[in-house]
């Protein structure tokens, strides 16, 4: 039976639907679109874990979740394998005998109503849990022929199935249709190797057959972001991976595995210093390095510690790189900077990047972030990069008086000279910037931080789609609030369509409109097309969740709409009155 508070939300809605001349009722959603909504929600990147419930005993999916809201959608669930194919666990301790018995009871339940359709694993664990590995092993084949994404993140686990590897196995494993895999530790039997033979790695001769007793011919992702992960016991098929996400230390020769890789699209590094590995000085050499190219390389990413010596072999890759398709560039830090010794921002490395790879005119993102950097070194890059659509800057927090925000980077950007065709990245579509530092007044354009950003979106209000500022905890003073109170006036603009966000510490200033995030999203992630027939009915779709969000009463379901919203506004297929009132549905 409905609860009275339950009718009254129906009743107020089916008012408000009526005098709108809106669609409602779930009931009345075709059941194809309905099937893409849920197919929405459980694909969303981190969606589709498992969640334990008070009492421990109960475990539900999201796809358990929807189909239990009503009976139409229990049979359209259930009619659908691919939901019951993503599984996602998480075990952060050792489990209780009824956690066994409902976890089992889970996975058994995903294992038969995903029928023949692929499988998407991912598992987390620091926990060795014997009743859920005894059951994916007893699965194995199940696994092993229709995986296509596997997630694994463990810690003193002793085994996994298809990828632990004893000493006396002779038989060889393969993943026949594994698209892509992430690593993130090392299993019993993929015995860890020394860094400097990992570009050896495509050359199995060095190995035997050793090296081919777990092999993945379709593999095309792969994802090791942290040193020490080990592929001993893998075949990778280097020459044939479009994603490549590596873990290393500055000694790691990374351009002998890059060689390797001549498909890749998407690149990240993530290069971070290892307490007691010597490393060689090799950065006296003074001879030109051989460069390395990458033709179809379009997304490159370097995160980085604090390290001199991460700092001196980042520099020495970005010297011999060239990636003549470059779309995107991202530079950014892991940790605080604490080295005095860091030197300053590698521009001239970044500049000769991007001339030496001919991208001036095709790169369109431009990242920045925690890494010690002058303004003029940045606005030097802006005026070589005229493409560029979307550029984001963080301050490093560990700031010298050379690196201090004066806002030379603001007045560089506003667009004083525009009438005189000197418009600085006349494309620029979306923009952030992050502060560290307390500043009163900026010393270059003589305003607060918020009227330069205020003074920067005046410049670019025709252009821009999304602008955000990040100020400090206890910096938005009360003579800042003026600069607030004119943002907000461009956001109630109604032919404005710009998404202005200030963040002050943990307070936030922001009007929803068509883009609620500047973030990149994923490169590999499944939503970069959503068919257009959603745009016409997202009022249907607010007004039915807002129904039964109440009914479910369960917090998980609301977040996993409200990511599904979320994730529409971000590729802006809506107009501004369809999504007039999602503030009061999530």
């Amino acid at each position: 039976m409905k609860s009275p508070r339950l009718l009254r939300l129906f009743a107020r809605k089916k008012r408000k639907a009526k005098r709108d001349g809106n669609t409602l009722g779930v009931h009345r959603l075709p059941p194809e679109l309905l099937i893409y909504v849920f197919e929405l929600c459980v694909q969303l990147q981190g969606s589709n874990e498992f969640l334990f419930y008070s009492p421990c005993r109960d475990i539900q999916s999201p796809a358990l979740t929807l189909s239990q809201v009503c009976a139409h959608w229990r049979s359209l669930a259930h009619g659908i394998p691919m939901l019951w194919g993503r599984i996602g666990i998480k075990i952060i301790g050792p489990l209780i005998k009824h956690q066994d018995r409902a976890m089992l009871q889970t996975l058994e339940m995903h294992f038969e109503r995903s029928c023949d359709s692929p499988i998407e694993l991912s598992y987390e664990s620091t926990y060795y849990p014997n009743p859920v590995t005894e059951m994916c092993s007893s699965r194995s084949h199940i696994l092993v022929h229709r995986l296509q994404h596997l997630k694994v993140v463990v810690d003193r686990v002793k085994k996994f199935p298809g990828l632990t590897v004893d000493g006396t196995r002779t038989q060889k494993t393969v993943f026949p249709e594994l698209r892509s895999l992430v690593l993130i530790s090392s299993l019993e039997g993929l015995h860890q190797v020394e860094e400097v033979t990992m570009a050896n790695l495509a050359s199995t001769q060095e190995f035997g057959p050793e090296a081919e007793k777990v092999s993945f011919p379709k593999l095309r992702e792969l994802s090791m972001p942290l040193y020490g992960s080990s592929t001993g016991n893998l075949h990778i098929p280097w020459r044939q991976l479009t994603s490549l996400t590596l873990g290393c230390n500055p000694k790691t020769d990374v351009t002998s595995i890059l060689k390797e890789c001549p498909c890749l699209i998407y690149l990240t590094i993530r290069m971070i210093y290892i307490p007691g590995v010597r490393l060689e000085e090799t950065y006296r050499d003074t001879t030109a390095p051989p460069l390395l190219t990458l033709e179809r390389l379009e997304y490159l990413a370097f995160q980085v510690d604090s390290n001199r010596r991460t700092y001196n072999s980042v520099t020495k890759l970005l010297q011999r790189l060239t990636c003549p398709s470059l779309l995107s560039l991202s530079l950014s830090c892991l940790h605080k900077f604490s080295d005095y010794n860091i030197g300053y921002f590698f521009d001239e490395d970044v500049t000769g990047l991007i001339v030496r790879s001919q991208c001036q005119d095709t790169l369109r993102s431009l990242e920045v972030s925690g890494i010690p950097v002058a303004e003029a070194s940045l606005l030097a890059i802006l005026h070589l990069t005229p493409s560029l659509t979307s550029f984001s800057f963080s301050e490093c927090s560990f700031a010298l008086a050379d690196w201090e925000i004066d806002g030379t980077l603001f007045a560089g950007l506003i667009d004083e000279g525009a009438e005189k065709g000197e418009k600085l990245v006349p494309n620029l579509r979306d923009i952030r910037i992050v502060l560290e530092g307390r500043y009163d007044i900026f010393s270059a354009c003589r305003d607060t931080p918020l009227g330069a950003f205020e003074a920067l979106i005046r410049s670019r209000l025709l252009d821009l789609h999304s602008a955000v500022i990040d100020i400090p905890h206890g910096a938005l003073a009360s003579n800042w609030y003026p600069d607030v109170g004119g943002l907000r006036e461009i956001q109630q603009r109604k032919d404005v369509q710009v998404a202005l966000k200030v963040v002050a510490g943990d307070t936030e200033f922001r009007v929803p409109s068509r883009i609620t995030d500047i973030q990149q999203f994923p490169f590999n992630d499944p939503f970069r097309f959503v068919p257009d027939v959603l745009g016409g009915q997202l009022d249907a779709i607010l007004t039915s969740l807002a129904g039964i969000k109440e009914k479910l009463f369960l917090d998980r379901l609301s977040h996993l709409v409200g990511l599904c919203i979320d994730w529409m506004l971000r590729i802006s297929l809506f107009s501004l009155d369809q999504i007039s009132s999602l503030d009061s549905i999530i």
